[in-house]
């Protein structure tokens, strides 16, 4: 059974989080551009498995201009 908590290193806790990010620029780059992306990555260590969840938000405008018709 995993422990509920683990302790970390400043520097392993660091090289942990760089790693969550490059993780997640390689699978959705700029996620965090537009109107701000979110989402969760989890890391199951019992398993070495990954999941992603990402959500874009955006805004959209579509403009149809007529003119000298």
């Amino acid at each position: 059974m995993a422990p509920e908590t683990i302790t970390m290193t400043e520097d392993l806790r660091r090289r942990v989080e760089d790693f969550g990010w490059d993780f997640a620029y390689a699978l959705s780059p700029v996620f965090e551009n537009n109107e701000g992306g979110y989402g969760d990555l989890t890391w199951a260590l019992e398993t070495d498995k990954i999941d992603v969840s990402h959500s874009n938000r955006y805004i959209e405008t579509n403009t149809t201009e007529h003119e000298g018709l």
